[in-house]
């Protein structure tokens, strides 16, 4: 296969700090009176609450020991929603729930670790916590697992192991590790064939979810005709929409293509990548996953 270049965003809209033995543990808030202890929350009150911002009642049922209100709880203290931004206590927090084997929050200590945020630096219990939440069936999870196997961060380098990680995480839907797939496919290599349609087929799973890499791809298939049939006019589509999250290859794409299609052409094309866009609003702030380009692109 030809060699894929890594290019790391572990630029985590989600981040904090580390775990069981360095976290900085503050103060917790004290219990309310057995008679204030609220019932048991689900997952969705949780996040309703967290939504609503309603830091006291998430904290008093993170108090009681419920991990999903621990979990949203530790997000309000690190995105400093309605309260002031405090990773430490986000930390603490989410070491709370990940003890309770909550996958999300063993992710999330995952991500401090590796942000380095409260706490030093540690990629070996970065990957101890992606660990348990990948064998839980995080997606996110299983993705930066593979990463730290691909890079030998906190261990040694499997790229076995990372293929593995990451092939789980494209199909359970993290959109970074179907890229991912996609450009295997696409490129081929010494040990599997180019397989174009295959290829086309994880760009497209990626690309529905917002990637812009994998948007840029897809456009670049169309215009090949490479897994799909040629079409400029998909091939704009998804250039445009790729151009619009960001990617400058894909703005060069989309400039080219312009030279070699009708302005009605243009006009149409647009218009299908618009009401793609408003049927598709911007999903909640999560870590993005990681970036592998192709040295074709």
């Amino acid at each position: 296969m030809r060699r894929f270049i890594l290019c790391i965003t572990l630029a985590i809209c989600i981040t904090g700090c580390g775990g069981e033995d360095s976290v900085r543990q503050p103060q917790p808030r004290e219990p309310a009176p057995a008679s204030e202890v609220p019932s048991a929350i689900s997952a969705e009150d949780a996040r309703k609450l967290f939504v609503a911002g309603d830091l006291d009642t998430l904290a008093n049922h993170a108090v009681s020991g419920e991990p999903e209100a621990q979990y949203y709880l530790a997000t309000l203290y690190h995105l400093g929603r309605v309260v002031q931004r405090n990773d430490s206590k986000a930390a603490w927090w989410y070491l709370s729930a990940a003890d309770q084997n909550h996958s999300r929050a063993q992710c999330m200590l995952g991500y401090f670790y590796v942000q380095g945020f409260g706490a030093a630096q540690d990629y070996r219990k970065a990957r101890s916590w992606f660990f348990k939440a990948a064998e839980q069936g995080n997606p996110s999870a299983q993705a930066y697992l593979a990463l730290l196997y691909l890079q030998g961060w906190g261990g040694e380098r499997d790229e076995a192991e990372a293929r593995a990680w990451f092939l789980k995480a494209a199909k359970a839907g993290e959109p970074g590790s179907q890229y991912i797939e996609g450009l295997a496919c696409y490129e081929g290599g010494p040990d599997r064939d180019a397989d174009p349609e295959k290829a086309a087929w994880w760009f497209k799973r990626a690309a529905e979810q917002g990637h812009a890499r994998a948007q840029q791809m897809l456009g670049l298939c169309y215009i090949e005709g490479s897994g799909v049939p040629a079409d400029r006019m998909q091939a704009y589509r998804w250039c445009w929409l790729a151009a619009e999250n960001g990617d400058a290859k894909a703005a060069k794409l989309r400039d080219q293509l312009i030279q070699d299609m009708a302005q009605e052409q243009i006009g149409e094309a647009t218009e299908l990548a618009k009401a793609w866009q408003e049927g598709h609003p911007a999903s909640q702030p999560l870590p993005p996953p990681p970036m592998v380009h192709s040295e074709k692109e």
